[in-house]
């Protein structure tokens, strides 16, 4: 369990709040919370770094300072001497390269307390997605806990997809691709999800 985990357990007990009064309080959901509490996902075994908007979510609805969720979590939210603490965030020039995490020397910075250090940027120039017909540059932030109408990408074996959330639970995810109007049903355990964060459009 990180420290983080601790302390975020800690404090629901304290509150006396079960994981859904807890859902309650944070609009995150209930399996999430626990995971966070863990440190991991347990299902994959995977460790669970949340982002500055989850943090936020948590420091709102625990009332905890959200300065010491940013050090338990290891961001550095100080700025001394008006001098910014950057992150380098890797830009692939396609989706199979960022699928295939093709090795790159481009990157933008973003400040740290932005973005975790898991986020990619990815260019998506593709006709066939209307969002998307210029030359665009997705910010990515992997899956943490995702809502009905957010805009996400995820990836199979076989393709990539984007679209819209319609159904989210423990085993299944349910999609509206964006260049489609009917939708797509993919079990959980055969995707990874990415929320996008921010779309760019590039200059061609």
């Amino acid at each position: 369990m990180s420290d983080l985990g601790k302390e975020l357990l800690n404090l629901r007990v304290k509150l006396g709040l079960s994981l859904r009064e807890a859902k309650e309080k944070t609009g995150l959901s209930h399996n999430y919370i626990r995971k966070l509490e863990l440190g991991f996902d347990p299902s994959t075994k995977t460790p669970i770094e949340p982002s500055v908007e989850t943090l936020k979510k948590i420091s709102l609805g625990y009332g905890i300072s959200f300065d010491k969720l940013m050090q338990l979590a290891n961001y550095s939210s100080s700025i001394e001497k008006n001098e910014v603490i950057a992150t380098k965030v890797p830009i692939y020039k396609t989706l199979h390269d960022m699928k295939s995490k093709k090795e790159t020397n481009d990157f933008r910075l973003y400040k740290q307390e932005l973005v975790s250090k898991n986020a990619i940027l990815v260019e998506v120039s593709n006709p066939s997605l209307s969002k998307f017909n210029s030359n665009s540059l997705l910010l990515l932030e992997p899956y943490e806990d995702s809502f009905k109408g957010e805009l996400v990408l995820l990836t199979t074996d076989s393709k990539i997809i984007i679209g819209h959330i319609n159904l989210f639970n423990d085993k299944e995810l349910q999609l509206k691709p964006i260049d489609s109007e009917s939708t797509v049903t993919i079990k959980k355990d055969l995707i990874m999800i990415w929320k996008i964060v921010e779309v760019i459009q590039l200059i061609s």
